[in-house]
């Protein structure tokens, strides 16, 4: 990081060197890794000499992406992101579904989580869940932490002073839970006489998403059908490919038997895209701009 930093600082034109301190500050906004790796680039390319080597930026750049912790050189799947680096073991022993499993129907399950703001994912993958005689534990615990990080992206950072505030605005949560997602996605502040304040600037909330899209890769086997977590979302089509790329993924557009399938008609299914997620794992390249 320090590399790139000297990098921008001494041979980089001013936009090169705001984006530097912005990037410094974890303020990335969803194409603001592409550009600013494109001006480093320029910088390399107009002259820079003893810089680092383009891969060298790249390496630096991945480790910027605030993405779980993976393992790039594996080629099983399953091992990219290990599932207790998404979902601690602490926060996993206090996920409770006990009751939430014995609901009888969609529609309590619905009001159980979080009445009309239930994200239709959550919902689905919850319902099928129940569906089922063996009622996976593991699988509805994973659902349900989705369910919290889906929630915490959606608020207002206003409204995200601490775990008791998100205890108030996020159905069901628990304060110990709660404490952990603020210690581990927000930015953590001295508010004066002894308090702390959590402040959440894009990148925290970017993270909050790209851990829960790490998750909904894991629950769709790595192959995920993204359109209706992006309605969840509120997100455009090219942002939400934009961060699934940033996890290692590859979108594909469905075919006329998987539309089928999934019961789209030919206007859903013409927007309708699909994030796969392969071994080993391989990360969008900074773009060269042109001389």
């Amino acid at each position: 990081m320090k590399s790139r930093n000297l990098l921008g600082e001494s041979f980089g034109t001013k936009k090169v060197k705001q984006k530097i301190r912005a990037l410094e500050k974890n303020r990335i906004g969803s194409n603001a890794l592409s550009s600013s790796t494109s001006e480093i680039q320029t910088a390399i390319d107009t002259g820079a000499l003893n810089a680092p080597s383009k891969e060298k930026l790249e390496e630096e750049l991945a480790e910027d992406r605030p993405i779980p912790p993976y393992d790039a050189e594996t080629k099983d799947v399953a091992s990219i992101y290990q599932y207790h680096d998404i979902i601690s073991k602490e926060e996993y022993k206090l996920l409770n579904v006990r009751d939430i499993i014995k609901v009888p129907n969609k529609a309590a399950l619905r009001e159980a989580l979080a009445g009309d703001k239930t994200s239709e994912y959550v919902l689905n993958h919850m319902n099928t869940i129940l569906a089922t005689t063996s009622k996976d534990k593991h699988r509805a615990k994973t659902v349900l932490y989705v369910h919290y990080l889906i929630s915490l992206y959606r608020l207002s950072p206003r409204l995200l002073k601490d775990g008791t505030s998100l205890t108030k605005h996020i159905h069901g949560l628990s304060l110990p839970i709660a404490n952990i997602l603020c210690q581990k996605f927000a930015m953590k502040t001295d508010a004066g006489g002894g308090n702390i304040r959590y402040n959440w600037p894009t990148r925290s909330k970017e993270k909050v998403l790209l851990y829960m899209l790490a998750l909904c890769l894991t629950l769709d086997n790595f192959s995920l059908y993204f359109n209706v977590v992006m309605k969840d979302l509120g997100l455009s089509l090219s942002k939400m490919s934009i961060y699934l790329r940033e996890l290692g993924c590859s979108i594909q557009t469905l075919t006329a038997t998987q539309r089928e399938a999934l019961g789209l008609d030919d206007l859903m299914g013409k927007n309708a895209r699909k994030a796969i997620l392969s071994a080993p794992v391989s990360f969008p390249k900074p773009r060269k701009m042109k001389k």
